[in-house]
Order: structure tokens, then sequence, then C-alpha cells
């Protein structure tokens, strides 16, 4: 990302929703279809609609990472 913070609040976040996952396994995948749910709700018209798409399909591709580490 080349942004520190945004990078350790990454980084901060991965590390508490593996500790939480280990309690609660099926965590990532109610995130995961949360997420899907969010991204499918919102319109195709709205404003900045590839970005939005974007910031759905990282927070997608964190939570599988953090799936394989689980």
């Amino acid at each position: 990302m080349n942004n520190p913070k945004a990078d350790a609040a990454l980084y901060l976040l991965s590390g508490l929703i593996q500790r939480v996952a280990k309690d609660k396994p099926e965590l990532i995948e109610e995130m995961l279809s949360g997420i899907k749910s969010d991204q499918a709700a919102v319109s195709a018209d709205v404003d900045e609609k590839e970005y939005i798409d974007k910031i759905f399909k990282e927070s997608i591709a964190v939570l599988e990472r953090i799936k394989g580490k689980v």
C-alpha cells in the first residue's frame, strides 16, 4: 500500500481477526458473507462505484488470506 498508517491498521486488524476466529471459527465466513451481501446491495449508479468495489475486493482478499492462516 505504501501507507504506513493503513498498513499498520491492516496488520493490527488481521491479528485481531485471527485471534477472535480461533474462538469463533465461523467468524470469517460470516464476515465474507456480509461483505458480499453489502457489495451486492450497492446501487450500480452510486458515485465512485469502481472505488467502492475495490474496497470490497480487497476486504475479501484480506479475509481469505487470514482464513488460510487460522
